[in-house]
């Protein structure tokens, strides 16, 4: 199943990629369509190398990663490359996982964005790839909303020390 099919555009986000670079990154969806994830990392990076501003590549080197079980920092290095050169990609997934990402250090209110992104985006562009991670994306929205509260609102504390019930 191709992700993102965008790379027949041409634009800041999905520049034409013309020779060995056409036909690598070709290459790297067909790796990802058959779950070779370090094949199409290795492929997308090469692709990138050449083409720094290109975001597709680091679409897919970051849902690689995530394919791989890579650490939360190299995901969230790809993802961060795809948003500084396309800041409205389309695919919703890249929120998704960027929201998820956001989650796992703790950084609530940046999940929430992201999260939101990949509703909105999910919601009028229908995808089967969405659909698979929708609950799941509910369910981390749901506890970035409630923890981001729960920090923004959090009570102070003063302990003392009560004679007789204290030990």
């Amino acid at each position: 199943m191709v992700l993102c099919n965008t790379y027949a555009q041409s634009d800041d986000c999905h520049p034409h990629f013309k020779g060995s670079d056409k036909s690598d990154f070709e290459k790297g969806i067909e790796a990802y369509n058959n779950k070779r994830y370090q094949q199409c990392i290795s492929l997308m990076r090469k692709v990138s190398s050449k083409n720094h501003t290109a975001a597709d590549p680091y679409f897919y080197m970051g849902v690689s990663a995530v394919k791989t079980g890579e650490r939360p920092a190299t995901i969230r290095s790809h993802f961060n490359k795809l948003f500084k050169y396309c800041p409205d990609y389309p695919n919703a997934l890249a929120y998704y996982y960027m929201g998820v990402v956001h989650y796992t250090y703790k950084q609530y209110p940046e999940a929430v964005e992201q999260l939101n992104r990949y509703f909105d985006i999910a919601n009028q562009q229908p995808n089967p790839a969405y659909d698979v991670v929708h609950e799941e994306a509910s369910t981390y929205l749901y506890w970035s909303e409630f923890l981001a509260e729960a920090e923004q609102n959090q009570a102070p504390l003063f302990p003392v020390v009560l004679r007789g019930a204290s030990s």
